[in-house]
């Protein structure tokens, strides 16, 4: 099952950097096995080609846009698990009580209480997105 949270896309630039610093660092490693310093230094002037580079800005890609679907089927699931439904909100995230009362003004839940919860759900569940 998918954890079911807010979108973040914070996370790619650190994803996309860990990446590309994993590739160069298990390429490296591979080469110092291999060959001698000089040797090494031959590797990695190959590795700093456009060729290579781009290569690896493809592989980067992929895995972003592998974590890019995963977090945004996070979020569309926080949000639609929490729609409609801001007493189950509440249960799960009692830190957001003074959030849902401004919405729902300490009364019953009427349909424009909701509607209001609804459009501040849909904000926090994908604020990264709507912040660019």
């Amino acid at each position: 099952m998918v954890e079911v949270k807010p979108l973040d896309l914070g996370i790619m630039d650190v994803v996309a950097e860990k990446t590309k610093r994993e590739m160069l660092s298990e390429e490296i490693e591979k080469a110092k096995q291999r060959y001698d310093e000089s040797e090494v230094l031959q590797v990695l002037d190959w590795l700093l080609t456009d060729s290579t580079v781009s290569q690896v800005v493809d592989i980067v890609t992929l895995k972003l846009k592998k974590e890019i679907r995963k977090q945004v089927r996070q979020a569309c699931e926080f949000y639609l698990k929490y729609k409609d439904r801001p007493k189950l909100f509440l249960k799960d995230f009692p830190e957001c009580k003074e959030e849902i009362d401004y919405y729902l003004n300490g009364l019953a839940v009427t349909n424009v209480a909701i509607v209001k919860y609804n459009e501040w759900l849909f904000r926090l569940a994908f604020k990264d997105v709507l912040e660019w």
